[in-house]
């Protein structure tokens, strides 16, 4: 099994498997897990070369990563440091000189890994001591590494094999988002009895099925990734039965504050973006009425179990890694011209040119598909009309704020997504997704206008005691008066 094709639970598991299982571990095995986990997450297929024992000014690095990323007013990708790592031996986890030795080896090849080009890029370290690791990154105006993210020890109060992150750091890239994995990425929208008001949490990852509590982060602004057996500061914990609502397995009834209900991280970020930017502020009423749709989804229009291999094979709603995979594709065309447009000149003049108005143009471009526009666009010289193809992406492409900028081929990035969703599954759940979000916006809106609005307490108490379709999910138990 090669470490592009190992699932995202694979990796982390071995990652802290194996420096576990070996007692003494020496450097090799950490170096070894290190090597593992980045040709996982910056892989060859994206650009990136990671090389070990690298020989730079001062010393030997213990792994350099590069990435190949178009710069400006270069003809060609050009090789760009981006990591350095030093990795030590697991009997030194608590030795502080250990540490401090890491440090400065790591300041001495960032200031080199730095000086080897002029461009502006954000560069990072790691020192990873068997089990425990922190993540630098280069501060150019004090030349010297800060720790963004450190080692989870016991005076860090949060826990041991968790790396904490920002969470719009997180969602700004397209890690954790091949298949089965971006489902593994959630938050929890939770009673807070302190406030008496649901609250959202900050981003967890699911990395262990068999775990028998969701914890998440308590600030929205977080994430976390990895494993833990401790109960550390800084997460909240439910029990997985309160987070699945609708298990059979349900034997008494349970106070309607003790439910918290997990949401897939992408699917909240396009619950914000298609539904309401401030519905933080209204958790109750997006809550309830999604319950509420959720009880009616065994329906023809949304069916639950139907299509389960297909849903498996789903790509991630909102960050769709084909999509940024394509979007670098075309920076790089760009930067460098396809070979039809490298002929000569002579070769050039014999190409047909329109002599039509844009406005024109585009009319006849809006009646042709994405084979129809190619073969078109071969047979006569067409102009580039950024402006148009950028248009005519907008309606399946969410990144386009991001990228409106950018100098990348636009007109190959139109076609290739519509070919995308003619001939592959990739947008299936985004499309999915923003048709339920579309019927969830207007039950919430006009929830909102309601004098007495439907609220979770409702829907989950219905739930519980009231009388569903299903005879095998019908509640009997009376309602405890304490539970109002």
């Amino acid at each position: 099994m090669t470490a592009p094709n190992m699932s995202l639970k694979s990796v982390i598991q071995t990652a802290y498997d194996i420096p576990r299982r070996i007692h003494h571990g020496d450097e090799s095995a950490v170096t070894g897990v290190w090597n593992l986990l980045l040709n996982h997450y910056f892989n060859q297929r994206d650009g990136f070369v990671h090389r070990s024992e690298d020989k730079v000014e001062g010393g030997y690095v213990d792994m350099s990563s590069y990435q190949w990323v178009v710069r400006p007013n270069q003809p060609r990708r050009v090789r760009t440091p981006f990591l350095v790592t030093q990795c030590k031996r697991t009997a030194r986890e608590n030795d502080k000189a250990t540490w401090a030795e890491g440090f400065d080896q790591l300041k001495r090849y960032m200031r080199h890994m730095v000086a080897q080009h002029p461009w502006r890029h954000p560069q990072y370290g790691i020192i990873a001591v068997g089990r425990y690791v922190e993540f630098y990154k280069w501060d150019a105006a004090k030349s010297v590494p800060v720790l963004y993210a450190g080692r989870d020890l016991k005076e860090s109060g949060q826990g041991a094999q968790l790396l904490w992150l920002d969470a719009d750091e997180l969602e700004r890239t397209y890690r954790f988002r091949e298949k089965e994995e971006w489902v593994g990425t959630y938050r929890l929208i939770y009673f807070d009895r302190s406030s008496q008001a649901y609250r959202l949490s900050g981003i967890a990852h699911l990395a262990d099925p068999i775990e028998t509590f969701f914890k998440a982060p308590i600030d929205r602004n977080q994430a976390c990734i990895g494993l833990t057996n401790r109960d550390p500061s800084g997460l909240v914990r439910y029990h997985v039965q309160n987070v699945a609502l609708w298990s059979s397995s349900l034997a008494k009834p349970v106070d309607w504050r003790e439910f918290a209900f997990a949401v897939h991280a992408s699917c909240w970020s396009l619950t914000l973006r298609f539904v309401d930017a401030d519905v933080e502020n209204h958790l109750y009423s997006i809550l309830a009425v999604s319950l509420k749709r959720m009880t009616e989804l065994h329906s023809e229009e949304f069916p639950v179990w139907d299509s389960w291999t297909k849903k498996r094979r789903a790509q991630d709603p909102f960050r769709i890694p084909v999509i940024g995979r394509l979007i670098e594709e075309c920076k790089r065309r760009r930067a460098e011209p396809a070979p039809a447009l490298r002929r000569s000149s002579r070769v050039r003049s014999r190409i047909p040119r329109l002599n039509l108005p844009c406005d024109i143009l585009c009319l006849i471009l809006d009646r042709l598909d994405y084979l129809s526009v190619r073969r078109f666009c071969q047979a006569v010289h067409c102009p580039p009309m950024d402006s148009y193809w950028r248009g005519r992406a907008a309606p399946h492409l969410l990144e386009l704020d991001e990228i409106r900028h950018e100098d990348l081929d636009w007109r190959h990035l139109c076609l290739e997504i519509e070919k995308l969703r003619r001939s592959s599954e990739s947008f299936w759940t985004r499309d999915r997704t923003l048709k339920i979000l579309r019927h969830n916006k207007d039950a919430y809106l006009r929830n909102l206008k309601k004098a007495q609005p439907l609220t979770p307490k409702d829907v989950i108490n219905h739930i519980q005691y009231g009388v569903g379709r299903d005879a095998a999910f019908n509640r009997v138990f009376k309602y405890p008066d304490e539970f109002n």
